[in-house]
């Protein structure tokens, strides 16, 4: 079997199995969590020096506004960006439940089962071609899982892993909470036993939208991966305008093969919107299917 080199694009809906929120719920559960002094997204933001007056007027102002992500708020409102990447971590950070990895029997399997099953002895093929995943979520859940499974199974030492990450790449592109264990021997394991320093160490290693010098910069090895993906599937994306903007800076989809997109909550018009921007290369499936049914359904195209 010869398989080309694929590439994933994740979008939030990716992470959602994995007890992670859509770009709506994160928002809901920012102005949540800031409602609670008690909580560890307040009390790291009371550990950073913002006082209690700055984040009720941070958590009020974003309630106002509605927008859809606090990407999107924080786009206009630069003045809380500090704060805004503490909530964020606050948030997403307690949510690192490996327990949400293990299913029973009777369970559906997740996509990452999913993509495991398929690689764990063929990551040495010469015929399998690199897999990458260019990922705008800053949790470390496929990182950790792939990690894990892969030093269960082979008992690997980090330099070895490290070595077997070369054949699998793990691209954040708006950065990660904390370190990948692929990277960094002394990554923090993927536990919600946290504390205020977790999270103010994790929030200074992530980039908002608009903070485009640093982004711009990992759209560098963006398009390069993308320049060298016969495959190329979007998966739980939300197709956001400024982040599909930057994927088409540079004409990378000639070179690819097959270029599709799972598209839960986008409706015919925006599908044909966004295949433009693309060249009309890019094929935005109009069933809502979840991740794992997206990839079944298009198994045969990228595993022939």
């Amino acid at each position: 079997m010869t398989i080309k080199p694929t590439t994933f694009i994740l979008g939030a809906g990716a992470s959602l199995p994995y007890g992670y929120p859509s770009g709506n719920a994160l928002v809901a559960e920012i102005i949540k969590a800031l409602e609670n002094s008690d909580s560890l997204a307040y009390q790291a933001a009371i550990s950073a020096g913002i006082s209690s007056d700055a984040i009720l007027k941070f958590r009020t102002d974003l309630a106002l506004m509605e927008l859809n992500s606090i990407d999107a708020f924080l786009g206009i409102r630069k003045d809380y960006v500090d704060l805004g990447k503490i909530s964020i971590t606050g948030v997403l950070l307690p949510l690192e439940r490996p327990q949400l990895y293990r299913e029973t029997v009777n369970s559906e399997p997740s996509w990452y089962r999913y993509i495991w099953n398929f690689i764990y002895n063929r990551i040495d093929d010469v015929n399998v071609g690199p897999l990458s995943f260019l990922t705008y979520n800053y949790d470390r859940s496929l990182d950790w899982y792939l990690y894990s499974k892969f030093k269960e199974l082979y008992g690997f030492g980090f330099s070895e892993m490290k070595n077997l990450g070369a054949r699998i790449k793990i691209h954040h592109i708006h950065g990660i909470l904390g370190s990948s264990p692929w990277d960094d021997e002394s990554a923090r394991e993927y536990s919600p036993n946290i504390g205020v320093d977790d999270i103010l160490g994790a929030a200074s290693g992530i980039k908002v939208i608009h903070e485009a010098a640093e982004i711009m910069a990992a759209y560098e090895i963006v398009h390069d991966v993308l320049s060298k993906s016969a495959n190329v599937i979007f998966l739980g994306f939300g197709y956001n305008k400024d982040n599909v903007e930057r994927l088409s800076t540079k004409v990378w989809w000639d070179n690819s093969e097959l270029v599709i997109g799972s598209s839960i909550g986008i409706l015919n018009g925006e599908q044909q919107r966004i295949n433009g921007i693309f060249g009309g290369k890019l094929n935005v499936n109009n069933m809502a299917l979840s991740g794992i049914e997206f990839i079944r359904l298009i198994d045969g195209r990228i595993w022939a």
